[in-house]
């Protein structure tokens, strides 16, 4: 596999950054200007932070965690508030929801009051930590990690000490957010707090340590930060709101900033190098330290991501002579079958996707369930949506004497040809959400999520071969070694986008600078001499289903009941009498109409795969049949017409495969929302014997809302 290559990558910009700033500037090691709370129950002091507007909340939805240095100074038996949006004594009868951290002599504890969710299991859950002793008069780093429908973990100067391993359900609440200071105005705070951090999902054991031994400073390209608040401007007001969410109103009362010697932060730390594993497709893979009993009994699921050539045997469990089995990754190479047999028959969940699997561009998450005595027990998942499924009969699986192998049959065999990164296999069924969730989040696990019995991340790069780091226990690898750990440019810890955000109408302009020769293959390509540009159009409605357009005309109509206006987008002409105009031209109301001349096609739209919005990707095939007015062949001087009055004898049919890549990482909120970037790249076929492809660059910008068309 080409990833191959990307075994020495360049610097990433923070990375190069961090570096220079530590090699170059030492001086910038200073002490900090941190927020002193007095404790003083006549005059408490407190930093109010309004409830977000956004949206996010804290625990509703989503993993979060809240990071903090912070020192103690009291001694007496109050408690005291560190950060909550609750107040100690707060009930659902009184209050609501909500969580805080809390201090108590030189001690630490967390307190939750939650609504137990689903609706149909009423009642109230409580999280009540242990107190845990922290020493007074000293910075501590700590960590207050929330993971939804697994547990509330503490961690302090680095170290995990304590965990409340039951489930977390909604712990979002209308009060505003306080450090210091109990929402209801008691319980006030003796002591420090410094570069307070909100995370909109839990930080991994690794990242906690690591910013507990380098105490680094932040900078600008942290993912999944939603707030940072450094304390260190000049005027001693204005409060740095972190790269995600800013302007969120805050405001310091009662307490003040002081220069602090005893805590020194360094420069931002580089982010760390994450590696996927890669196989050849000839006879590369790597046999699991896992067993197949760890499969047995009623229920299971099979999750990875995968990018390459060929996805076959991905995650595979079969006896050489055996007649049971389950297979992740088998077929065609555009398909993601899965096959389970429990030993009563061969039950499989294919998937034939025009998004092609084997694109070997972009990362693909995969998953397959399989619950025993079910209909459609079997599901394939591809890139977070359902997409195949068969049923299942009440044979539990069976004991397998026989390894888990990753890409291949048993190492003789089948080989895949690509890359694997986090390989996850679970004791229970992932509900579609999650599955959702994971696809679009890619977060790196702790290890000990309910349910989760093997996890590979192949971050550890050991030469012997991959490790199960659930178990302890490491593999071996068959033909390869450790260069087979390759840097992946999977983007960790960022949301990948909801296909609903971009609905919408997009106006695109694509601009072709490269395109392959005959005699070096469809997949080679070349700068051109120039650049070719063109217009493109697409739509993405409210469920995130994309579609190419070759003309769409925007009108409106009005709602007698409120006498307002109401855009439209119609791709079928014959409905365009049925609407008034939205501009004036010669005295009357006209649509505005658009159209690709570049983009034709038989019907009004061409459905595409995918997810529109950055770190997403779409694609489709445009099939251009003899007859079509825009085929060049269908032209009586082109040379290959023998007879050019009988035109629709002698035509050839051409196929577009486009695909569009959008950029991994948005340069701003505002700007993200509605403009976007990427490759664009196209493959045609049927215009030479050898396929020819063109690439180059898009940006698209978002002209509407509308997220259906022809009013429907």
């Amino acid at each position: 596999m080409k990833a191959m290559r990307l075994m020495i990558p360049l610097p990433r910009p923070a990375a190069l950054l961090a570096l220079l700033t530590a090699l170059l500037f030492p001086a910038v090691l200073r002490a900090e200007t941190v927020l002193s709370f007095p404790g003083n129950p006549a005059a408490p002091g407190a930093l109010l932070l309004s409830p977000d507007p956004s949206g996010f909340s804290f625990g509703r939805t989503n993993d979060f965690a809240v990071e903090m240095f912070l020192m103690l100074e009291g001694s007496g038996a109050a408690t005291e508030t560190v950060f909550a949006n609750m107040p100690v004594s707060n009930t659902l009868a009184t209050g609501g929801p909500g969580w805080g951290l809390y201090a108590q002599g030189g001690s630490l504890r967390v307190y939750g009051t939650s609504y137990e969710y689903p609706a149909s299991q009423s009642g109230v859950r409580n999280v009540l930590m242990q107190p845990v002793n922290v020493s007074t008069g000293k910075w501590h780093h700590v960590v207050v990690n929330f993971v939804r429908n697994s547990s509330v973990d503490l961690y302090v100067d680095g170290a995990l000490v304590q965990k409340v391993g039951q489930p977390v359900y909604n712990f979002d609440s209308t009060n505003s957010y306080r450090v210091g200071l109990s929402p209801l105005g008691g319980h006030p705070f003796f002591g420090k707090v410094d570069e307070l951090r909100i995370w909109e999902r839990a930080r991994t054991p690794t990242e906690i340590r690591r910013a507990a031994e380098t105490k680094p400073a932040l900078g600008s390209t942290e993912k999944s930060l939603r707030l940072y608040y450094s304390f260190n401007e000049s005027d001693g007001v204005a409060l740095s709101v972190g790269p995600v969410q800013s302007g969120l109103p805050a405001e310091l009362r009662g307490i003040s900033r002081v220069q602090d010697a005893s805590l020194v932060l360094g420069p931002p730390l580089p982010p760390p190098t994450d590696f996927a594993l890669a196989f050849n497709g000839v006879n590369q893979s790597a046999r699991t330290a896992i067993d197949g009993a760890l499969l047995a009994g009623d229920e299971f699921t099979i999750e990875y991501w995968f990018k390459g050539r060929r996805l076959q045997s991905a995650v595979r469990l079969q006896p050489t002579n055996g007649s049971t089995w389950m297979v992740s990754g088998h077929g065609a190479p555009a398909q993601v079958n899965n096959l389970v047999n429990p030993g009563t028959g061969n039950v499989s969940a294919r998937v034939d996707s025009v998004f092609a699997v084997n694109d070997g561009v972009i990362w693909h998450h995969v998953a397959l369930t399989w619950q025993r005595g079910t209909a459609n027990g079997l599901r394939s998942y591809l890139d977070g949506v359902l997409r195949g499924s068969g049923n299942t009969d009440a044979t539990p699986f069976p004991v397998i004497a026989a390894p888990i192998w990753l890409g291949s049959f048993n190492g003789t065999s089948e080989f895949m040809d690509g890359a694997i990164d986090e390989v996850r296999i679970w004791k229970r069924v992932l509900p579609p959400s999650e599955i959702e969730q994971h696809a679009r989040d890619v977060r790196r696990l702790s290890g000990d999520e309910r349910g989760l019995a093997a996890y590979f991340d192949f971050n550890d790069q050991d030469a012997a071969g991959p490790l199960d780091l659930v178990s302890g226990k490491r593999g071996t690898f068959s033909n390869t070694g450790a260069g087979a750990y390759v840097p992946t440019d999977l983007v960790y810890g960022e949301p990948l986008p909801n296909p609903q955000a971009a609905a919408g109408l997009w106006l695109g302009e694509v601009s072709l600078r490269a395109v392959s020769e005959v005699s070096g293959g469809p997949t080679n390509t070349v700068q051109a001499g120039g650049v070719f540009d063109f217009n493109i159009i697409l739509h993405a409605d409210s469920n995130g289903v994309v579609r190419l357009l070759k003309d769409v005309t925007i009108m409106q109509k009005r709602n007698a009941a409120s006498n307002l206006t109401e855009i439209v987008l119609l791709t079928d002409e014959g409905l365009i009498p049925n609407f008034d105009g939205v501009i004036k031209r010669a005295g009357k109301l006209v649509g505005m109409r658009y159209s690709s001349a570049f983009t034709q096609f038989d019907g009004q739209s061409l459905l595409l795969d995918g997810v529109m919005g950055y770190g997403g990707a779409v694609a489709g095939t445009n099939t251009i049949s003899a007859t079509q007015p825009g085929n060049p062949f269908f032209h009586k001087y082109h040379p290959q017409h023998r007879n050019p009055t009988d035109l629709k004898g002698n035509g050839y049919s051409i196929s577009r495969q486009l695909q569009i890549i959008f950029d991994s990482r948005r340069p701003n909120t505002v700007v993200g929302r509605d403009r976007l970037t990427g490759k664009y790249r196209e493959t045609f076929v049927g215009l030479h014997k050898v396929p020819i492809t063109a690439e180059g660059e898009i940006q698209l910008q978002r002209i509407s809302l509308v997220n259906k068309l022809n009013n429907q």
